[in-house]
Protein backbone atom coordinates (compact mmCIF):
# COMPACT_ATOMS: atom_id res chain seq x y z
CA UNK A 1 0.00 0.00 0.00
CA UNK A 2 1.57 3.50 -0.98
CA UNK A 3 1.53 6.31 0.85
CA UNK A 4 -1.80 8.23 1.48
CA UNK A 5 -0.85 11.70 1.73
CA UNK A 6 -2.42 14.13 -1.17
CA UNK A 7 0.66 15.91 -2.43
CA UNK A 8 3.62 13.23 -2.70
CA UNK A 9 7.56 14.45 -2.20
CA UNK A 10 8.44 13.58 -5.42
CA UNK A 11 6.43 16.28 -7.13
CA UNK A 12 8.16 18.94 -5.85
CA UNK A 13 11.06 20.23 -8.59
CA UNK A 14 12.94 21.98 -5.91
CA UNK A 15 12.59 23.50 -2.28
CA UNK A 16 11.23 26.26 -3.49
CA UNK A 17 8.04 24.56 -4.78
CA UNK A 18 7.46 22.90 -1.00
CA UNK A 19 3.92 24.28 0.43
CA UNK A 20 5.43 27.13 2.71
CA UNK A 21 2.89 26.35 5.33
CA UNK A 22 2.62 22.72 7.21
CA UNK A 23 -1.87 23.43 7.45
CA UNK A 24 -1.33 23.08 3.78
CA UNK A 25 -1.45 19.44 3.84
CA UNK A 26 -3.58 16.97 4.26
CA UNK A 27 -3.28 14.23 7.21
CA UNK A 28 -3.84 10.99 6.62
CA UNK A 29 -7.58 9.60 7.46
CA UNK A 30 -6.66 8.09 10.73
CA UNK A 31 -4.03 11.12 11.93
CA UNK A 32 -4.56 13.90 13.80
CA UNK A 33 -2.58 17.46 15.05
CA UNK A 34 -1.63 16.85 18.73
CA UNK A 35 -2.82 20.29 20.75
CA UNK A 36 -0.87 22.11 22.46
CA UNK A 37 -0.66 20.05 26.09
CA UNK A 38 1.98 19.26 28.79
CA UNK A 39 4.03 16.00 27.81
CA UNK A 40 3.01 14.43 31.10
CA UNK A 41 -0.40 14.83 30.01
CA UNK A 42 0.04 13.01 26.47
CA UNK A 43 -2.11 10.07 26.92
CA UNK A 44 -0.61 6.71 26.77
CA UNK A 45 -2.40 5.63 24.00
CA UNK A 46 -1.69 8.14 21.48
CA UNK A 47 1.11 6.68 18.62
CA UNK A 48 2.82 10.09 18.03
CA UNK A 49 4.59 11.16 14.61
CA UNK A 50 6.57 13.89 14.09
CA UNK A 51 4.92 15.75 10.38
CA UNK A 52 6.77 17.91 7.75
CA UNK A 53 5.33 20.12 5.44
CA UNK A 54 6.97 18.19 3.11
CA UNK A 55 4.93 15.40 3.75
CA UNK A 56 7.23 12.84 5.38
CA UNK A 57 6.19 11.71 9.17
CA UNK A 58 7.80 9.37 11.24
CA UNK A 59 7.12 7.54 14.66
CA UNK A 60 8.43 9.50 18.11
CA UNK A 61 9.10 7.74 21.18
CA UNK A 62 7.42 8.82 23.68
CA UNK A 63 8.96 7.22 26.73
CA UNK A 64 12.65 8.41 25.71
CA UNK A 65 11.01 11.79 24.79
CA UNK A 66 9.46 11.50 28.33
CA UNK A 67 12.97 10.83 29.95
CA UNK A 68 14.81 13.71 28.22
CA UNK A 69 12.58 16.19 28.75
CA UNK A 70 10.29 17.25 31.67
CA UNK A 71 7.09 16.79 32.02
CA UNK A 72 6.06 20.23 32.10
CA UNK A 73 7.57 20.53 28.49
CA UNK A 74 4.76 21.47 26.45
CA UNK A 75 3.95 19.87 23.31
CA UNK A 76 4.20 23.33 20.90
CA UNK A 77 8.15 24.03 22.33
CA UNK A 78 8.82 20.89 21.94
CA UNK A 79 7.68 20.31 18.28
CA UNK A 80 10.53 23.38 17.73
CA UNK A 81 13.23 20.64 17.58
CA UNK A 82 11.73 18.50 15.07
CA UNK A 83 14.07 18.03 12.38
CA UNK A 84 12.76 16.38 9.18
CA UNK A 85 15.34 13.76 7.36
CA UNK A 86 13.85 13.98 3.85
CA UNK A 87 14.27 17.68 3.59
CA UNK A 88 15.98 19.26 6.22
CA UNK A 89 13.34 21.64 7.73
CA UNK A 90 13.71 22.05 10.96
CA UNK A 91 10.84 24.74 13.13
CA UNK A 92 7.38 24.02 11.26
CA UNK A 93 6.99 20.70 12.43
CA UNK A 94 4.00 19.68 14.48
CA UNK A 95 3.36 16.55 16.76
CA UNK A 96 0.37 14.25 15.07
CA UNK A 97 -0.79 11.57 16.46
CA UNK A 98 -2.60 8.05 16.14
CA UNK A 99 -4.62 6.31 18.72
CA UNK A 100 -4.17 2.73 19.68
CA UNK A 101 -6.68 0.68 19.30
CA UNK A 102 -7.69 -0.10 23.21
CA UNK A 103 -9.83 -3.25 24.97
Amino acid sequence: MGCRLEIPYSSFKSANDKPSRIDALKLPADMYVLPDMALADVPEWFILFGFCKCGYFRGINIKQTRAKFPPSSRTSELARFLHCKRCGCKGDNRFTFKQMLRD
